[in-house]
């Protein structure tokens, strides 16, 4: 197992950290980045956005998480397949499947990809998650590390104890 390996290896998280649970994406990327270090590369904002497109052109595996109304009962994971020939309205409403149609079209590769959705229940001002979200973003940050680790990576930098309610989030 090499780090060469895992730098192949994308997590993005969007969202937007001050609307409570909105931001639990952003938060989940963020502590992959803290448990994982340069093996990983992590990308954060507040939604898709072009600029990730090489980042994404360039990985063997990409992991977008983010945080929706839908009714959800916690870690949905799905996969992401591109958006060939559906077309992009506006810059507004860019989703990774966009990005990744424009990493084929652009860089002639598109990674192995998937989508982790966090229910959200509470998208007012704040920076808190809910019970409900804190749950499933520690739950996205297990199969992260799970994953991760049958990528090629040894385990991450510094391992907390989840079940002890030790986590970033």
């Amino acid at each position: 197992m090499t780090d060469r390996l895992m730098a192949r290896v994308l997590v993005a998280g969007y969202g937007n950290v001050l609307r409570g649970d909105d931001g639990a994406g952003w938060r989940v990327a963020e502590a992959v980045a803290e448990r994982w270090g340069e093996r990983v590369r992590v990308l954060m904002g507040q939604q898709p956005a072009p600029e990730w497109v090489p980042e994404l052109a360039a990985a063997d595996v990409a992991f977008l998480v983010d945080a929706t109304r839908e009714a959800l009962p916690g870690l949905c994971v799905r996969r992401l397949e591109p958006a060939v020939g559906r077309r992009l309205v506006d810059g507004h409403s860019l989703r990774p499947e966009h990005l990744l149609d424009l990493a084929g079209t652009l860089y002639g590769h598109v990674p192995e990809s998937y989508l982790l959705l966090l229910p959200a229940e509470s998208l007012d001002f704040g920076e808190r998650l809910s019970p409900t979200t804190a749950r499933a973003a520690a739950d996205a940050l297990r199969f992260l590390d799970r994953q991760l680790r049958a990528w090629g990576g040894v385990g991450p930098l510094r391992d907390l104890d989840l079940e002890a309610g030790e986590h970033p989030l």
